[in-house]
């Protein structure tokens, strides 16, 4: 029994996944009953699939450019997801364009958050270390010589990029496209000879 204990002590951690300096211009913060997305890929995994941070619980640090500017926590009071504290901070919050956070939610196998979010604290020594990282990672302080390690079992998250759209043309527009372009040289070519026989 105490083994068993032991091995959950060790694979028990307070904070499941993070993610560094994302930047707000790039959420989708929705529209009038559009729902938005705070989507993030693991930096691990490439081919795992997005997930969407928006119901994530946690802490949270808003950051102008690098630097630390507010630090708030989600999941124990009125506003109970990071993308709604997020959003209401983008409104009336000035001087942050970018944000770092540290869930409590883990990761589902298919993509989803977990809705568990009690009783996986570990150690009391893995506690302060992860306590610690955070506080590194948000802060950056120029003494600490080390970065914060939230362990082994705790995934980074990218924040997604849609890939860019390329408009493509049919042949028929290419040409009528080149068409135009060619009338348009001949008409100033004639315009041309016509000043030089002048």
């Amino acid at each position: 029994m105490l083994a068993v204990c032991s091995l959950f002590l060790l694979e028990a951690t307070l904070i499941k996944n993070f993610g560094l300096y994302w930047e707000k211009e790039r959420v989708d913060w929705g529209k009038p009953r559009v729902m938005g997305t705070l989507l993030g890929k693991n930096k691990k995994s490439k081919k795992s699939p997005k997930v969407d941070f928006r119901q994530q619980v946690g802490i949270y640090v808003l950051h102008n450019d690098y630097r630390a500017v507010y630090v708030g926590q989600v999941g124990s009071g009125k506003v109970n997801s990071l993308f709604n504290r997020l959003k209401d901070h983008k409104n009336h919050t000035p001087e942050w364009n970018r944000f770092s956070w540290f869930g409590w939610r883990d990761v589902n196998a298919n993509g989803d958050l977990s809705m568990k979010t009690e009783g996986s604290h570990g150690t009391m020594s893995e506690f302060l270390n992860q306590i610690e990282a955070i506080l590194i990672m948000a802060i950056n302080p120029p003494r600490n010589r080390q970065n914060g390690s939230l362990g082994k079992k705790v995934d980074e998250y990218e924040q997604y990029r849609e890939p860019e759209k390329i408009e493509l043309r049919t042949a028929s527009e290419d040409i009528k496209y080149i068409r135009e372009g060619l009338s348009e040289v001949k008409k100033r070519l004639e315009e041309i000879s016509e000043r030089s026989d002048e």
